[in-house]
């Protein structure tokens, strides 16, 4: 498992890694950590793949929010928690599907207990595999890249961060196969990934800048499954 820690001050993110090394010894977990003083040199070293990355907010040159952008327009799946001094900056987690923050000074056991949440997510999202069988193709798609299914017809179309994928079948059957993936319907006829949600109003869901239709019947079961799945409070 590879994990990025990014913060300006040497000493927070000394302390940090101690308790990432603290945290993997105890779970028995392998670990490689790369420390890094700003966001620049962090986007520069994205090709080694990590898991999970740890970033200070507030950082010079380029400040945290401004990072985590620029790293969402390549990496969509990467498990991401804030640190911030501040907690008002939270709210800006939410535009880049930042699972988790904590305010310094960082205690050990805040950070075990979002250490735990992040590792969820990266095993979730490792694991799953989504086969579609077309006309006369088959294609092996990431569950984590899939944005939404919706309903046309006798067909379920397949909204994927590469392109479209279109199966016969029903969204029963669908809601069916993906219970417990990380699912959950805005209308009767889309499906959403929640992990690709980047802001709700009253009666629409954005994902990736689309604006798809939240129905009245759907909205308190769909806000309920997308706090659920944030684990419990929204970021």
């Amino acid at each position: 498992m590879n994990i990025a820690i990014v913060d300006d001050s040497k000493k927070d993110a000394a302390l940090l890694k101690g308790y990432v090394e603290q945290f993997c010894a105890e779970q028995e977990e392998a670990v490689q950590i790369f420390v890094y003083r700003d966001g620049l040199d962090f986007l520069d070293e994205m090709g080694k793949n990590f898991d999970i990355v740890f970033m200070d907010v507030e950082m010079p040159h380029l400040n945290g929010i401004q990072t985590a952008r620029e790293m969402r327009k390549t990496d969509e799946t990467t498990v991401l928690v804030f640190i911030t001094n501040m907690a008002q900056y939270a709210i800006h987690g939410y535009e880049v599907n930042a699972i988790e923050y904590m305010v310094k000074p960082v205690g050990y056991y805040n950070f075990a207990d979002k250490m735990t949440k992040a590792l969820r997510f990266v095993r979730r999202d490792k694991e799953k595999i989504l086969l579609l069988k077309g006309d006369d193709t088959v294609a092996k798609i990431p569950l984590s890249e899939v944005y939404y299914l919706e309903k046309d017809k006798n067909y379920i179309v397949f909204h994927t961060k590469k392109e479209l994928y279109r199966e016969r079948g029903s969204m029963v059957e669908m809601e069916e196969k993906l219970q417990g993936a990380g699912f959950a319907k805005s209308c009767s006829g889309c499906l959403v990934n929640l992990k690709h949600v980047s802001k709700m109003s009253k009666d629409m869901v954005f994902v990736h800048g689309e604006g798809l239709s939240l129905s009245r019947s759907q909205r308190k079961e769909f806000v309920s499954a997308f706090t659920e799945f944030l684990g419990g409070e929204l970021v």
